[in-house]
């Protein structure tokens, strides 16, 4: 059979080769640094058959930049993690551990639980693996022998992942340690230069809450300890700019439980955001965009006519806020107007308090004061002080203005021709 090089030379080899084949094939130099195949964008084991006619790449340890060939060594890295917690903590079960983008994790089921500080003991025991040297051999067994092999060592987890398996089952060995795995892998451990855990983490069984919760261990790996050192540079100086550490350090906001991961803005933040939306209104009316508005309730066909309200109605609709009462009668499928009506109040009682508070601190809107006098009973204007009086003034002046002559740069012409078609142009 014969094989296409990336330079679109033919390299024939014998049916049933494999990628090391044809390394060796090219050169004994190649062959021992190769880590992957590539082939038409997909990754497949140097161990894997090819195919007569297949287009192929092999990567190399000189490749330690690129994405795949990163892929490869952080996936037999996570192997090696595997294997360090079933020995130093007997009786583990272990569930899957993928690469992920910048590193790797792989779940566990420990008898019990452990934290931050186990990592840097599993870490040392990973780094013992790398000392001694691992290599890894690939096999394809029947799925009932898999079931068999997994369901004798008490690997549940495994068990059912060979149920759902589609296509042929293979498994990975390194010394003692066997794993139900797809590939690739790394011919051996050689090419691990630096392996760093990075934190634990709780995780679902195959993400459904319903399911057992796991510990996850992330880690990374890396060819080369410069580019390890790099990563974690990289990783503290994101931390430095975290905007949840330096939002709350520069007073912009807060944030709080009785709202995760939204901002509570203060004044200082009001200022920035108010900059952002007006530079975000002058670049949309650049480019000819009108603004709408939607409400921020509606009727519950809404979400049943998209297959919101089916497929991810235990996260989105029912919140632990508010009366009870009032939300289960938005989301019980009554009348609409029933609905509506019975959303209502809540919706006043969430909204007045809020408008208030926000008057409070930052002084009040005319536009909203114009139509709900009820919302300032005093007359706050007297101890406003003069410099923000008189921007308050301008403000006035200057929307004025506006309703007058139309926003800056549109003509009277081009106001009529507006008028007519229908268009709404934003505030300048």
């Amino acid at each position: 059979m014969k094989v296409v090089l990336p330079d679109n030379s033919e390299l024939e080899l014998p049916d049933g080769a494999t990628g090391l084949d044809a390394a060796r094939a090219i050169g004994p130099k190649l062959a021992e640094q190769a880590v992957v195949v590539r082939s038409n964008g997909n990754l497949q084991d140097l161990r894997a058959p090819l195919e007569n006619g297949q287009q192929i790449q092999i990567l190399t340890t000189r490749d330690r930049q690129d994405p795949d060939a990163l892929y490869v060594l952080r996936h037999s890295t996570a192997h090696l993690l595997a294997e360090a917690v079933r020995r130093l903590y007997p009786g583990t079960k272990i569930a899957i551990g993928p690469p992920i983008e910048n590193g790797f994790y792989y779940d566990f089921d420990f008898p019990e639980p452990i934290g931050e500080e186990a990592l840097e003991k599993i870490e040392a025991e990973i780094q013992r693996e790398l000392d001694q040297g691992r290599s890894w051999n690939r096999e394809e067994i029947a799925a009932e022998e898999a079931r068999l092999l997994f369901g004798e060592q008490g690997e549940e987890y495994k068990v059912e992942l060979v149920d759902t398996a589609e296509g042929p089952i293979t498994l990975y060995t390194q010394g003692d340690f066997t794993d139900l795995c797809r590939g690739p892998h790394l011919q051996d451990s050689k090419p691990i230069k630096a392996v760093k855990l990075t934190g634990l983490a709780g995780a679902y069984w195959r993400g459904d809450e319903r399911n057992k919760q796991l510990t996850r261990i992330y880690g990374t790996a890396f060819y080369d300890q410069k580019d390890l050192d790099a990563y974690l540079e990289q990783l503290e100086q994101a931390r430095a700019r975290d905007h949840r550490r330096v939002g709350t350090q520069l007073d912009l906001f807060h944030l709080s439980e009785h709202a995760p991961g939204m901002p509570f803005w203060h004044p200082k933040g009001m200022v920035i955001w108010n900059a952002l939306e007006d530079l975000r209104r002058r670049e949309n009316l650049k480019r000819g965009y009108v603004e709408v508005k939607t409400p921020l309730l509606f009727d519950i066909e809404t979400y049943e006519t998209s297959g919101h309200y089916q497929n991810y109605r235990e996260n989105m609709f029912f919140v632990q806020q508010g009366p009870p009462a009032a939300l289960r009668r938005v989301v019980h499928p009554a009348p609409r107007r029933a609905r509506r009506d019975a959303a209502r109040p809540a919706a006043r009682q969430a909204h007045h308090p809020g408008r208030r508070t926000h008057l409070h601190r930052g002084g009040p809107d005319p536009g909203r004061d114009r139509r709900d006098h009820r919302l300032h009973p005093l007359p706050l204007r007297a101890f406003w002080p003069g410099g923000a009086r008189r921007a308050l003034d301008s403000a006035r002046a200057a929307s004025r203005h506006r309703r007058a002559v139309g926003p800056r740069g549109v003509g009277a012409g081009e106001r009529a021709e507006n008028a007519r078609s229908g268009v709404r142009h934003l505030p300048g």
